[in-house]
This record gives C-alpha cells, sequence and structure tokens, in this order.
C-alpha cells in the first residue's frame, strides 16, 4: 500500500483511515520512527490492548487477580 501524506505548518502528519485500518491502529497507539538509507521507516509499537492480551494469555486461566498486594503478602510470607 502506497499513500501521500502532507506534512502540516506545526510538522504533524495525519494517517489516512486505510492505513490505521491496515494496521489496526487505534488513538493513543505508539509508533516508532526512524530514518533507514535516508527513507522515513513509522512503525507501529502495538496498542495497550494488544500488550494486555499478550500479557493476559500467560497467565493460566481461572487464576484469581491479585487486588490487595499488601493482604497478598501477609497471607503468604513466613513471618
Amino acid at each position: 500500500m502506497s499513500v501521500t501524506v502532507r506534512l502540516s505548518s506545526k510538522g504533524q502528519l495525519t494517517l489516512p483511515v486505510s492505513v490505521r485500518e491496515a494496521l489496526d491502529l487505534e488513538q493513543g497507539d505508539s509508533l516508532e520512527l526512524e530514518i533507514v538509507d535516508g527513507n522515513l521507516v513509522l512503525s507501529p509499537l502495538g496498542s495497550l490492548a494488544s500488550l494486555t492480551d499478550e500479557v493476559m494469555s500467560w497467565i493460566a486461566p481461572g487464576t484469581t487477580p491479585v487486588i490487595d498486594v499488601s493482604a497478598y503478602y501477609s497471607e503468604h510470607r513466613n513471618d
């Protein structure tokens, strides 16, 4: 996919809807900007939602979340 964008007077770019949809980008997502061999390379760093989904996949199903850390430590310490 190739699209043309224009730099604003404030140095800002607007990513067209087609690009945002193709990369599943949402407001607030972070992007990395690099200059490689004189070319500008813009890469998504992933959304918070996708990061949350990935981290949650590491937790065994049925695991009870720890809401009160102090209570958890009190219950599990060998003091």
